[in-house]
């Protein structure tokens, strides 16, 4: 919607129903925005537009839920065929950090529920308290987290809690490399925070821009 607002036809993808139908409440919200949005219920593994991108994004650390290496190369290759030959792929996700892989592998004692942060029901007012619970597998590179969701009211009663498992596969620096060109990118830049900062040995984050070979 961000990028809608500035007069770029973009098309939103995403595998669930539920996201779609949040951004959808938010497009009717500003209607003057739908000739500039197209939202498209799919999976990024085998979607098909009759569209090619000067930009494609995932934002959000997206990728990591490919848990295989054949469906991350699904996903690239998909992505590479709807690509303009000189368009821009852009993607981010952490850094794996070693030492919390440690402290929170499967068998580890410290792998205990902690607080998240807490944030306002859009619906009910209720502030909503969250946690989080995980681990890691490290031979399959696997995060498994379950998060907890307590919406308490006015009185400080909680009147709802639910849970949402999620399931992400953390992927190295020189593995994306080569996942990048196996599947007919080559990498533009590499950096390790939002404002452009040289990725190193202390960067959080990896954004990788690429472009076809």
């Amino acid at each position: 919607i961000p990028i809608a607002r500035q007069k770029i036809k973009t098309f939103g993808i995403d595998a669930s129903s539920k996201i779609l139908d949040k951004a959808k409440e938010k497009l009717e919200q500003e209607p003057e925005l739908k000739k500039y949005l197209t939202l498209v219920h799919a999976d990024m593994r085998d979607f098909s537009l009759e569209e090619s991108f000067g930009l494609i994004i995932i934002p959000n650390r997206s990728f990591l839920h490919m848990l295989t290496v054949e469906d991350q190369k699904k996903a690239l290759t998909n992505i590479r065929n709807h690509l303009a030959d000189d368009g821009r792929f852009i993607l981010n996700f952490f850094k794996p950090d070693l030492n919390m892989i440690a402290s929170q592998s499967a068998s580890s004692p410290r792998n205990r529920m902690r607080r998240t942060g807490q944030f306002t029901d859009e619906r009910s007012g209720n502030l909503v308290y969250s946690w989080e619970t995980g681990s890691h597998d490290a031979h399959q590179q696997i995060i498994n987290v379950l998060n907890t969701y307590e919406e308490v009211d006015k009185e400080g009663v909680v009147v709802k809690r639910y849970h949402k498992p999620i399931k992400l596969r953390w992927i190295y620096r020189y593995e994306m490399q080569h996942l990048l060109a196996l599947t007919g990118f080559k990498i533009e830049a590499l950096y390790g925070w939002f404002d452009r900062r040289e990725f190193d040995r202390d960067s959080r984050e990896m954004i990788w821009v690429a472009r076809k070979t």
